[in-house]
């Protein structure tokens, strides 16, 4: 992350369709070019999509926090008999407590010689998720032990920063200033991530992402060039996809699979003044969050079959 703003965008940096098209013809040196373009437009026009930008960058913050703990923990339980897991299932508690509903567990999986190995996994989150975790998340972090004390407060200031960095890649309208400054930010961000690397596994240079390459030398010039990238986000598009697959795999009919989502797609659009306004939800009770729902709510099911079987006996 040493090269200048403007680096990737200069004469002869900068890939074309023409340069696709030959170098696919190439056995080596082809630069991952393998086929030629789908569609004739050139990778100048092409914008990144806000809400993959925020879901892939939050998906690495969210596992190096995951593995930090897994890794405290299991430094607290050397030369232990019992088996703690305290240090995950704080981190698992704050980030319940931001109303999103999150788990971890271990699976196990055979490698190549049929041995059983352990697999870290967890809930995957969605957008709304993420969302609620940059805005929530480092408070409930600053009085957590899920992460190391040396390095706390730096990978605290890391969300909140990569917060500063989504409220003007999402905005229809950012400030001058958000767009001039925008590249100086997401440089100093990126400094920061790698300065962890120092204390935590997780923020070397080879954690760094395609998304986060896109996110400090292609996002500034995009957001200079059209002023907002929020009105490119394909969310809409998705959206409505992902309710036309569910409208047709609960259909019994599936035949014209094409026509029937176009009629649901014309549907929705001629229903939408019809929507369902959204009630803002309230957490009140709390133990639903930090003790797990569900574990609540089986064993609200088997105190309501209780009294139903004592009151037939009765």
């Amino acid at each position: 992350m040493s090269k200048a703003e403007i680096f990737y965008w200069s004469e002869g940096l900068i890939r074309t369709n023409k340069e696709m098209v030959e170098l696919r013809k190439k056995t080596k040196l082809n630069y991952g070019c393998i086929h030629p373009p789908l569609l004739n437009i050139e990778l100048t026009h092409v914008i990144v999509d806000e809400l993959h930008l925020q879901m892939r960058i939050g998906v690495v913050l969210l596992r190096n926090l995951i593995e930090d703990s897994v890794n405290l923990d299991h430094r607290h339980n050397i030369g232990k008999k019992g088996k703690k897991n305290d240090s995950v299932n704080e981190l698992v508690t704050c980030i319940r407590n931001c109303s999103v509903s999150f788990s971890i567990w271990e699976n196990k999986i055979k490698d190549g010689r049929g041995v059983l190995l352990k697999n870290l996994e967890w809930t995957s989150l969605t957008e709304s998720d993420y969302k609620k975790l940059l805005h929530a998340l480092p408070t409930q972090l600053q009085s957590a032990d899920c992460i190391k004390s040396i390095s706390r407060e730096r990978v605290i200031n890391l969300w909140k920063d990569f917060k500063i960095v989504y409220h003007i890649i999402s905005s229809w309208s950012p400030s001058q200033s958000d767009v001039d400054g925008f590249f100086t930010l997401t440089l100093k961000w990126i400094t920061d991530f790698r300065s962890l690397s120092e204390h935590l596994e997780g923020y070397d240079s080879e954690s760094i992402t395609p998304y986060m390459h896109v996110l400090i030398y292609h996002v500034p010039k995009m957001l200079k060039t059209y002023g907002s990238i929020k009105q490119f986000t394909g969310q809409g598009v998705e959206k409505s996809n992902d309710d036309i697959k569910i409208i047709y795999h609960r259909k019994t009919n599936k035949h014209s699979a094409t026509a029937e989502a176009l009629r649901v797609r014309q549907r929705k659009y001629m229903l939408k003044q019809y929507a369902r306004i959204k009630r803002k939800y309230g957490k009140l009770n709390t133990a639903f969050w930090r003790g797990g729902g569900k574990q609540i709510v089986v064993a609200r099911s088997k105190l309501t079959l209780y009294r139903q079987v004592n009151d037939t006996i009765n």
